[in-house]
């Protein structure tokens, strides 16, 4: 068995994949390649739907791709989830009322 320092433990591998799966989405919409950045998002909500952590950049990224239908329908899903969450709150600002001019 490993050592493990006290007080410090590993996460579980299915939260370090999409921990660092949003991580790289992130740092993919950072460098402006919002397409993978937007596969790497629909991944990670395809493992963890309800993951609420990073749902905002998520929202920025599919705001600046101009993907209307996939930020409304997002919107709904995560308000009905936890609608007083700050990355909740980004992600409604960003839907497609916030397009009108």
């Amino acid at each position: 068995m490993d050592y493990e320092p006290p007080g410090q433990r590993t996460l579980p591998s299915a939260w370090r994949v999409i921990l660092l799966s949003s991580v790289d989405a992130t740092n993919q919409g950072i460098s402006s390649d919002f397409r993978a950045a937007e596969q790497q998002f629909e991944k990670i909500l395809k493992i963890d739907p309800y993951r609420i952590d990073d749902i905002d950049v998520y929202s920025n990224i599919l705001y600046v791709a101009d993907n209307r239908l996939t930020l409304s329908r997002l919107a709904h899903e995560f308000l009905a989830l936890d609608k007083d969450r700050p990355e909740v709150c980004c992600l409604v600002g960003t839907t497609p009322f916030s397009f009108r001019h």
